[in-house]
């Protein structure tokens, strides 16, 4: 049911936003009144989440997703889900250090509790025994929901690289 919702959702912001050519700032979507507040809910969040990203910390990067959410990363299948998400974070970051920095262009609120961030990233990845700095950037597009806790997480994330797939 919440993925139909989501996607009858998706479907009417995309059409409507396809309507609506972005502003200069590169926003396309000016919230007014509890939208307002909802985006500022959402940005703060999203700190919470890029911080508890760059230092490491894996409970507090998955307490800011849904317990099924679904991940979307380059050149590598969906990841769907905590469990998933644990195991493929928990490869990843003990591997690297991430430094990043969010370019967010775009924010839609679709619903009173979904929202659509769209943007691009840069990323400094170190690696934890030392060896070459690598930096990525490309889009990302994450779809957050108002859980039933009343906290902001994310349903969906999906990002693009602009590095090759590595064989």
């Amino acid at each position: 049911m919440r993925c139909r919702a989501l996607t009858i959702i998706l479907g009417t912001t995309l059409l409507l936003t396809a309507c609506n050519p972005p502003s200069g700032d590169g926003v396309s979507v000016k919230p007014a009144g509890d939208a307002v507040m909802i985006t500022k809910e959402v940005r703060d969040a999203d700190a919470v989440r890029n911080a508890a990203l760059e230092a490491g910390n894996i409970d507090a990067y998955l307490a800011s997703y849904m317990e099924d959410a679904v991940w979307i990363p380059p050149h590598s299948q969906e990841v769907i889900g905590h469990k998933m998400a644990r195991i493929r974070a928990g490869e990843v970051l003990d591997q690297i250090s991430i430094q990043q920095a969010i370019d967010t262009r775009e924010q839609v609120v679709m619903a009173p509790d979904w929202v659509l961030d769209r943007g691009r990233y840069n990323i400094k990845i170190t690696p934890a025994g030392g060896g070459e700095i690598r930096y990525d950037s490309g889009p990302f597009m994450t779809v957050w929901h108002k859980d039933t806790d009343g906290k902001w997480k994310v349903a969906f994330d999906m990002w693009g690289s602009k590095n090759p797939l590595v064989e």
